[in-house]
């Protein structure tokens, strides 16, 4: 985490190219730092490349190419980074699938500048409070499932 708990870096992956920009230009406005990519594959290259988000804010429909929810599941296990899900029409399958990845919230489209400012506390708020060599398995496992017999 950033040594300022009330920013943070944060990668954007969002295909429509408007809502890339409002979203990335109101969080600089509050200090943050922002990567922002269109897809799985640009999001994927800035990470490669080096750039090194606190977590990430991810668009569960990228069009062509691995899905919101893909990407997720690799950003947490190759680079240990969580996201948060943004959506307009999650639902059924599509969403419990979204909730077994074990994201920071799932937000809403269309959202307010409220709504956003109270999700990135909260996703500080969290990260600040996971320990930096966290055992990410113990995080993502089912209750019961390989806990030894008694």
């Amino acid at each position: 985490m950033p040594s300022n708990s009330e920013t943070s870096t944060v990668l954007i992956v969002e295909n429509d190219a408007i809502l890339r920009l409002s979203t990335s230009e109101l969080l600089q406005s509050w200090g943050h730092e922002v990567i922002a990519a269109g897809d799985a594959v640009e999001a994927f290259a800035l990470i490669e490349a080096g750039a090194r988000p606190d977590f990430a804010l991810l668009d569960i429909l990228l069009g062509p190419g691995p899905d919101g929810i893909a990407l997720s599941c690799t950003l947490r296990e190759r680079w240990n980074i969580l996201s948060i899900f943004v959506s307009a029409n999650l639902q059924g399958e599509q969403l419990a699938q979204a909730i077994r990845t074990g994201p920071l919230h799932i937000l809403r489209k269309p959202f307010t500048e409220t709504d956003l400012r109270r999700v990135m506390a909260f996703a500080r708020e969290t990260l600040t409070d996971i320990p930096f060599d966290f055992d990410q398995e113990s995080l993502w496992r089912k209750p019961g499932v390989n806990d030894a017999a008694p």
